[in-house]
C-alpha cells in the first residue's frame, strides 16, 4: 500500500495552480486514469469538509465509494462514459457522506491533458446541494448556489492567470494557452449562471453565454483586423449542454482565428445560432480565410487534442458537425437535436 501511495504522489501535477485548488470553496478531486481503477490522487479541504472522508480514506480509491443504494445507475453510467470517452459532463447525483448521510451533489467532470496526448487526469468539481431531490427548487438553495458560483468564478480566474504566467518563456506556451482557454470557457459559464434571473439555475441562456466566449477569444492573437460578427437567437439549454457547446465553439473559433488567415492581417468570422420549430438548433461558424486546401496544419481538421475534444463533445450531444470549403474560406455547421434542451 505504501508503494501505491508513493506512486500516486509521484504522479501529482506539479503546479502553483494546485495551491488555488486547495483553497477553493467547493470540493475538488483529481483522479489518474493511467492507474488501476482510475483512483483519486488529490482532494482539497472542501472535499473533506463536504463528505466527511479524510484524505487517507479517499486517495488511492475510485470515487464510487461516494455512491450508495439509492444512487441513480443512469447517472453512474454517464460518469463512466465521460471517463471512457474523455469528455465533460455535468449532472446531479445522490452521494453519501462518511456518516452514511445522503446528499445531492452537482458534479462536473472534465479531462485534463496537453495537446496530442490522452487525458493525464480527470478533474471533478462538486457542489453539495442538499438532502432533497427538490433542492434546486428551494429559494434558499438558489441563493447559496449563486454565492458558490461567484466564489468559484473568482477562483477559476486565478487559475487562468496562473496558467498563463507559467506559460511565459516555455516551449509549450501554446498548450498552456489552450488549457487556459478551456478553463476560461467554464469561468464564463459560472458568470452567466450568476447573472441569470432564471428560476431554474440549471438553465443557461445560450446566446448570452456564447457572446461572452466570443468576446473573450476574438482578439486572441492581437490582430485587430480580424473581426467576429455574431447573430445569436436567445433560448436556454441545460447547464451540461451549455458546457459542451461552449467548449466546441471555443475550440472552433480559436482554430479559425489562429489558422484561417495565415499571412493576412484582416479577416471575417461569422457565428450564428438558429433554433428550429422542432426544438433542434444549428450553430454555424464561417470564415473568409484561406480554406482547407491551403491549411495543411489546421489542428481541428487533422488530429490532436482539439479535434478529439470537438468530436467527443459533438458525439456526447448526439449532434453532427459538418466541415466544408466555401467559395472563400471554411464553414463549420453544428446541428444539435431538440432532446438536449430538456432539463
Amino acid at each position: 500500500m505504501a508503494e501505491d501511495i508513493a506512486q500516486i504522489s509521484a504522479d501529482m501535477p506539479d503546479s502553483i495552480a494546485m495551491q488555488v485548488l486547495s483553497a477553493s470553496p467547493v470540493s475538488i478531486v483529481l483522479t489518474n486514469p493511467h492507474l488501476s481503477d482510475n483512483p483519486i490522487v488529490y482532494v482539497n479541504d472542501a472535499f473533506v469538509r463536504t463528505t466527511g472522508f479524510t484524505r487517507s480514506q479517499a486517495i488511492g480509491h475510485n470515487c464510487r465509494f461516494l455512491q450508495g443504494k439509492e444512487t441513480d445507475r443512469a447517472a453512474v453510467k454517464k460518469i463512466s462514459a465521460c471517463i471512457r470517452d474523455e469528455t465533460q459532463v455535468t449532472l446531479d447525483i445522490l452521494n453519501y457522506r462518511a456518516s452514511g448521510e445522503p446528499f445531492w451533489n452537482r458534479l462536473m467532470i472534465a479531462p485534463l491533458g496537453v495537446e496530442g496526448e490522452p487525458a493525464k487526469f480527470f478533474l471533478g468539481v462538486q457542489m453539495a446541494l442538499g438532502s432533497s431531490p427538490e433542492h434546486h427548487d428551494e429559494s434558499a438553495m438558489r441563493t447559496a448556489m449563486r454565492e458558490v458560483q461567484h466564489r468559484v468564478k473568482n477562483h477559476l480566474a486565478m487559475i487562468i492567470g496562473l496558467i498563463r504566467i507559467q506559460a511565459r518563456g516555455t516551449e509549450v506556451q501554446e498548450h498552456f494557452d489552450k488549457l487556459a482557454q478551456r478553463v476560461e470557457s467554464i469561468q464564463l459559464l459560472y458568470e452567466e449562471m450568476s447573472n441569470t434571473d432564471e428560476e431554474n439555475t440549471r438553465a443557461v441562456a445560450l446566446g448570452s453565454y456564447l457572446s461572452r466566449i466570443v468576446a473573450a477569444i476574438s482578439h486572441l492573437d492581437g490582430r485587430s483586423g480580424v473581426r467576429v460578427n455574431v447573430d445569436l437567437e436567445t433560448f436556454t439549454v441545460p447547464m451540461d449542454v451549455a458546457v459542451s457547446i461552449g467548449q466546441i465553439v471555443s475550440e472552433l473559433l480559436t482554430n479559425a482565428i489562429q489558422h484561417a488567415f495565415q499571412g493576412r492581417q484582416e479577416g471575417l468570422i461569422e457565428i450564428s445560432v438558429r433554433s428550429h420549430e422542432d426544438g433542434s438548433f444549428r450553430i454555424v461558424i464561417a470564415d473568409d480565410g484561406i480554406g482547407l486546401s491551403d491549411s495543411a496544419d489546421e489542428p481541428i481538421v487533422k488530429s490532436g487534442l482539439g479535434r478529439t475534444i470537438v468530436d467527443q463533445l459533438v458525439r456526447s450531444l448526439g449532434g453532427t458537425l459538418m466541415l466544408s470549403d466555401r467559395q472563400q474560406g471554411t464553414e463549420y455547421v453544428l446541428d444539435i437535436p431538440a432532446s438536449t434542451r430538456n432539463l
